[in-house]
């Protein structure tokens, strides 16, 4: 009988303690959440990021063309589109390994990063004519499928790196 009521008593004992830490655990779920020092002070320094989109939705354009876009940050992809819709209508034009000449215009505001274009394109093998209304660069290359699109999308990423403005390209035998 001394067993029954020594159980008896653990099992009250045992239901007591387990209503006291359920009312424990309700209490603090439902509880506002305190904040401590460093958190306060952190929620005065919180940081919102906005997202810029620019006019053009990303979206529209085939993967093609925003995988270039990464690659030609200073570009907008839909001038990279319509490049790489003249792509076929070059390749039919100059057959592979067919020696032309390209040459590229660009206008820019500052004479500084006029004379920078310059200078790299002139590091890269382009011969350099700097116009009082823009500079023309060219150089002579072999023609293969995309060859010409790449020359021009180097060119103009570098023109708008340099805050300046790719006005266009042009090629010949």
């Amino acid at each position: 009988m001394f067993h029954r009521t020594l159980f008896g008593a653990l099992a009250v004992a045992a239901g007591f303690t387990f209503g006291i830490a359920l009312k424990l655990l309700n209490d603090r779920l439902n509880a506002p959440e305190e904040k401590t020092d460093d958190e306060n002070a952190n929620e005065d320094e919180e940081i919102n990021f906005l997202e810029i989109k620019d006019d053009e939705e990303e979206d529209a354009y085939p993967q093609a063309v925003k995988e270039l876009a990464a690659v030609y940050p200073y570009l907008k992809p839909a001038f990279i589109n319509d490049l790489l819709g003249q792509n076929e209508e070059l390749n039919k034009k100059y057959e592979p390994e067919t020696l032309i000449v390209i040459r590229h215009k660009a206008v820019f505001d500052a004479d500084e990063n006029e004379d920078r274009f310059i200078e790299i394109l002139g590091d890269s093998g382009y011969d350099t004519v700097k116009d009082k209304n823009a500079v023309t660069v060219c150089k002579k290359m072999y023609t293969e499928n995309g060859a010409i699109i790449s020359d021009v999308l180097n060119v103009a990423n570098q023109a708008q790196a340099l805050n300046g403005q790719y006005i266009d390209f042009e090629t010949e035998e």
